[in-house]
């Protein structure tokens, strides 16, 4: 196990962003979308919910007690959950913040029958 010293937590680990490349991703039962956020990255967190020891360049900028994280090279390409509900929020939220096609979203089964 790597022991984390104040030393080795300034140097920002930068193993995923070795390549400028975009990865796409396809997300299935997408809900209303957290996981996807979680993967793109780019929204706020409370400033507690870091941990600046391990990754202090997340703490890109900070409004008083939020922090806004860092976004990836993570896109989401494809979407999918049965639930008309989900679809209304997940395209709500990233057809504004992400500026993702909202036909992205498919509301129906990706299942044969």
């Amino acid at each position: 196990m790597t022991e984390i010293t104040q030393e080795s937590a300034k140097k920002p680990n930068n193993n995923l962003s070795m390549s400028k490349k975009d990865l796409n991703v396809l997300s299935l039962f997408s809900g209303c979308g957290g996981m996807d956020l979680g993967f793109e990255g780019g929204f706020e967190v409370h400033k507690n919910c870091i941990n600046k020891m391990v990754h202090p360049e997340w703490a890109l900028s900070q409004k008083k007690n939020w922090v806004k994280l860092p976004s990836t090279r993570f896109k989401t390409v494809f979407a999918n959950d049965i639930r008309p509900g989900a679809q209304k929020v997940w395209q709500r939220f990233f057809s504004s913040e992400y500026e993702i096609d909202e036909t992205s979203f498919s509301v129906e089964s990706i299942a044969h029958r």
